[in-house]
């Protein structure tokens, strides 16, 4: 793993590759966390986490989908609906005197789920988690436009 030093000199110099997840369950509705840290700080967003060096997109796929749900990704199937760019003016390094962005290039895939998740990993990076149709996405302004740019996207290739 590498040390914050370290990553805080990519945050500075690089995009992050990451996945996000539009977990979508039996009744059309689609898991947001409400975020507690920089960048997107008190946002609804999906669940999603970086890609790790020499971690395939795959493993991470499945890596998140276990740290998000408590869902083993074998027992899913990951439908990819596109390459998305966020580009943040904070980030977990942002100070008031010392503004840090983030630059993401995001992997979404939806996720169809009926079952049991166990999201009690959420509450490590989200204050509260919630279940919303896709209505409730596009029309609440306090879900992120990166996560609303996900569900538009799904919508239309639907």
């Amino acid at each position: 793993m590498i040390d914050l030093e370290k990553f805080r000199l990519v945050v500075e110099s690089a995009p992050l590759v990451s996945v996000d997840l539009l977990v979508e369950n039996e009744f059309g509705e689609f898991l947001f966390g409400k975020r507690l840290y920089k960048p997107a700080e008190g946002f609804w967003f999906v669940p999603g986490g970086r890609i790790r060096k020499d971690e395939t997109i795959v493993e991470a796929l499945s890596r998140v989908m276990i740290e998000e749900t408590g869902v083993v990704s074998d027992s899913v199937e990951a439908r990819f609906i596109g390459v998305f760019e966020h580009i943040y003016e904070d980030s977990i390094f942002s100070t008031t005197d010392d503004y840090v962005g983030t630059h993401y290039i995001a992997l979404g895939y939806h996720i169809n789920f009926i079952g049991e998740l166990k999201l009690e990993q959420m509450y490590e990076q989200h204050s509260e988690i919630c279940w919303l149709k896709h209505s409730e996405v596009i029309s609440d302004e306090s879900v992120h436009e990166n996560s609303r740019a996900y569900i538009e996207r799904l919508l239309q290739i639907k």
